[in-house]
């Protein structure tokens, strides 16, 4: 009823209770020494096929905040123009409007490279969220970007990833070598929105090639085909201090 609804939040509620329920039940069987059975737990109807269609229409409603790679580089409009969507660019501006143009910068740089893996990239006011020149576009992945020297912590960087994944280690770098950059965000084409900043922690000299070649080959070491660089970058940031959220 919840999937036929669209209640995606419901639905993954329910499964997620159902899966509890089912849980407990076993565990009990298996303190008392009982047989379980399984038709205790099964409701008319509600066959396996069913029960499929469930899960993967859970994962389909929780793909949009788990971390990974992915070859599918189409933008899903759904989450991306939805308020659930503004509301992960809160308290990044000084003001709701700062936030909200934020926001829509995000989906400008992830509309524009619909099923590619090109970026664009913006350079906001941390206070207003007003962007500040032109859009860059560096090509694909792995482009570089200049930023304009200012006071510290007075940029907000957008810029979209295609395959959805979180930062990469030259992301990491510029945010490290930029003192003036407050927060920077990987807007992934499914809805997934990555942020990281410094805050109260340390940046590192990489003037010495073996600290910049030790927190490469971190970073790299943790890379995988399935979660990209989401662990090489939760590690770097409980390194150094920073703060870093996805969701």
């Amino acid at each position: 009823m919840l999937q036929e609804a669209g209640d995606t939040e419901g639905l993954q509620k329910a499964a997620g209770q159902l899966r509890a329920d089912r849980d407990r039940y076993k565990d009990f069987c298996r303190e008392k020494g009982l047989a379980a059975h399984n038709e205790n737990t099964q409701v008319y109807g509600y066959d396996r096929s069913a029960s499929m269609k469930t899960v993967w229409a859970e994962r389909a409603a929780t793909i949009k905040t788990e971390p990974g790679v992915t070859t599918d580089y189409s933008v899903n409009y759904d989450v991306i123009n939805s308020k659930e969507y503004s509301n992960k660019f809160k308290w990044l501006t000084g003001s709701i409007f700062g936030d909200r143009r934020v926001a829509n910068e995000a989906r400008f740089c992830v509309k524009e490279n619909d099923g590619t893996l090109y970026e664009t990239v913006a350079i906001l006011d941390s206070k207003n969220g007003k962007r500040k020149g032109d859009y860059m576009r560096p090509g694909e992945a792995g482009g570089t970007i200049s930023i304009p020297k200012s006071y510290n912590n007075s940029f907000i960087i957008v810029h979209n990833h295609g395959n959805n994944d979180t930062f990469s280690f030259d992301d990491f770098v510029l945010m490290n070598n930029c003192p003036q950059v407050k927060t920077i965000i990987a807007a992934g084409h499914n809805g997934i929105v990555h942020k990281m900043s410094v805050a109260s922690g340390k940046r590192l000299d990489f003037s010495d090639d073996k600290e910049y070649n030790f927190y490469k080959n971190a970073f790299g070491q943790r890379y995988s085909s399935e979660r990209g660089g989401i662990e090489g970058i939760l590690y770097l940031c409980d390194l150094l201090g920073w703060e870093y959220s996805y969701a």
